[in-house]
């Protein structure tokens, strides 16, 4: 299993901390550069041909612990929001457990819902 943590950065602010755990045999040669810059998901396809299906992914409110403050630059207690997300490929592996935290101050999460006549 590799573990990989990442702190996202937008214009040099720190917005996102990511902590994934990927199954190493899919993905050999994976290297810490690789995961600095560009798509993840691209970089499945072109060097490794994993493609991504689906997955499922849960959100929650929290507020920063000690770390996650010092790694964001924000006090503790910051608001954030917890995401957790489980991939798979188009073949049904499990690619990519991910666990992030992101600023609470710097997302906002849209939804858009499809109703029809078996809605509830």
């Amino acid at each position: 299993m590799l573990r990989v943590t990442r702190v996202r950065l937008v214009e040099a602010e720190p917005i996102a901390i990511e902590r994934l755990e990927l199954p190493a045999a899919l993905m050999p040669g994976l290297r810490p550069a690789d995961m600095e810059t560009g798509n993840f998901y691209q970089l499945l396809r072109e060097r490794h041909d994993i493609h991504v299906a689906e997955a499922t992914q849960t959100l929650e409110p929290s507020v920063t612990d000690p770390e996650q403050a010092d790694l964001l630059d924000v006090p503790p207690y910051f608001p954030i929001m917890c995401v957790e997300r489980t991939t798979q490929d188009t073949a049904g592996r499990t690619i990519e457990h991910a666990r992030s935290v992101y600023r609470g101050d710097r997302y906002r999460i849209t939804s858009k819902l499809h109703f029809d006549h078996t809605s509830g």
